[in-house]
């Protein structure tokens, strides 16, 4: 079991604990332990890669654009669980904590920084890292693989 703070300023951080990892599913320990499989982590990182965005953890009303908002918008069909923006306040914190992104905060808002996908191997393009990293493509990879995992098709803005 790993046990990390939330993100933001110390008056606002909660300590929460989890166990497995973003690359087998995390199980936090919290009311109904919720399950977050690594294919979720796998679409946040791909959804959000090469920007920064807000983190919009709040429940009722979370920042447009936000992780927040996305994971309360697509977790139900991509999770298989209904998540809420204060969950992805949980999800935020294991991505940094895994090293997968980074945070800052500007005054009290939290801001999550997704690179572009890993290089792996510069001699490898795109769509070998892609594979490489077993991100989910089309049966055809020849088709654009930034279409497949950011055309908008598969989740909502």
């Amino acid at each position: 079991m790993t046990t990390i703070w939330t993100l933001g300023i110390a008056q606002k951080r909660t300590q929460f604990s989890y166990s497995g990892d973003v690359g087998t599913g995390v199980t936090l320990s919290f009311i109904g332990k919720p399950y977050i499989s690594p294919e979720f982590f796998k679409a946040i990182l791909g959804h959000f890669a090469g920007r920064t965005i807000p983190g919009g953890f709040n429940m009722t009303d979370p920042t447009p654009g936000s992780l927040g908002e996305w994971v309360d918008k697509n977790s139900q069909k991509l999770n298989g669980t209904k998540l809420t923006p204060r969950h992805a306040s949980f999800i935020a914190a294991i991505l940094v904590h895994e090293e997968m992104i980074t945070s800052s905060l500007k005054g009290n808002a939290v801001y999550l920084h997704f690179d572009s996908l890993p290089v792996v191997d510069e001699s490898l393009s795109f769509l070998q890292t892609a594979r490489l990293l077993n991100l989910e493509g089309p049966a055809d990879w020849s088709t654009n693989l930034e279409e497949y995992l950011y055309g908008g098709a598969k989740y909502e803005e």
